[in-house]
């Protein structure tokens, strides 16, 4: 029969700012630095290959850590902040000869942060949004009989005028100023037309107007979202650093029957304070069943 396992109560005064728990333990940089883990196998190292741009593996990895840390996703076992010793990830990794497992380099892959950030989506079934002038902007779709062809119209429906003509899509830039404005508004009608090709090899025409109405609350929509964006990135910031920092202090703890135990209370305050440090304006009381979800 195993012995039971004692508890330990990390006390409140003995909390370290989450800010700071990144130098708790120092990355041993002889040991693959995604996973600190002995290894078999040999570890790879971009600092020792002869391609001229050698230091590109550390930049790419870099930017996909920091994006990671920013959606609140933690794709590796170790805290991705101890990472950075100030100086940004990247120059960090360079700086030290940084080398890794293949597979743990593959976690941060960015087919895996392309996964990460459709997750992130919000999903909604809202197809609508506002034009300049306050209405509800929608794509109205023809009637089912004698629909024309995609060519003939895109946005409206509408066939031209003189006062109103048709324009065609000549460059690959508007599919993907118009893709970005759909995927942001959540136009799930525009979506699927976007679904059948580039605006170009479809030859689809549109009134300027129509496209400008889409630009319009596009951007409304981008303004909108900043603030909400920004304060969900720092939760995600804050909460991922709170998980660090209980693991570091587990892995930290060298008696082997002794686990740390925390109260729920402290990390609240320490998440709380954390989010106040990143600049999110705290309206309301933060429950502590927040964390516990």
């Amino acid at each position: 029969m195993s012995a039971r396992k004692k508890c330990k109560l990390v006390q409140a005064e003995n909390l370290i700012p989450l800010a700071t728990t990144a130098t708790l333990n120092p990355i041993d940089w002889n040991l693959c630095a995604l996973c600190q883990k002995p290894s078999s196998k040999p570890l790879n190292c971009p600092a020792q290959s002869k391609r001229t741009d050698s230091g590109a593996g550390y930049v790419t990895l870099g930017d996909n850590l920091k994006n990671f840390l920013q959606l609140g996703k933690r794709p590796l076992p170790i805290h991705i902040a101890r990472l950075d010793e100030g100086d940004g990830i990247g120059n960090t990794l360079a700086r030290n000869h940084a080398q890794w497992q293949t597979s743990c380099r593959l976690k941060c892959s960015a087919i895996r942060l392309a996964r990460a950030e459709e997750t992130a989506l919000p999903s909604t079934s809202s197809t609508c949004s506002s034009d300049s002038q306050g209405q509800p902007y929608k794509l109205r779709q023809a009637e089912s009989t004698n629909t024309p062809t995609v060519s003939n119209y895109f946005f409206c429906g509408k066939v031209g005028t003189e006062v109103m003509p048709l324009h065609e899509a000549m460059t690959p830039r508007i599919t993907h100023r118009v893709r970005q404005c759909a995927l942001k508004l959540q136009d799930q009608k525009l979506i699927a037309r976007l679904s059948h090709g580039d605006l170009v090899a479809l030859e689809a025409k549109y009134h300027a107007s129509c496209l400008v109405k889409l630009y319009n609350a596009s951007n409304r929509k981008s303004e909108e979202d900043m603030k909400d964006s920004s304060d969900r990135v720092s939760h995600g910031i804050a909460l991922a650093e709170l998980i660090g920092y209980i693991e570091d202090t587990k892995s930290s703890v060298t008696v082997n029957d002794i686990a740390p135990v925390f109260k729920l209370v402290d990390l609240l305050r320490l998440y709380t304070d954390r989010l106040v440090e990143l600049g999110v304006w705290i309206t309301e009381r933060i429950h502590s069943t927040d964390l516990k979800n």
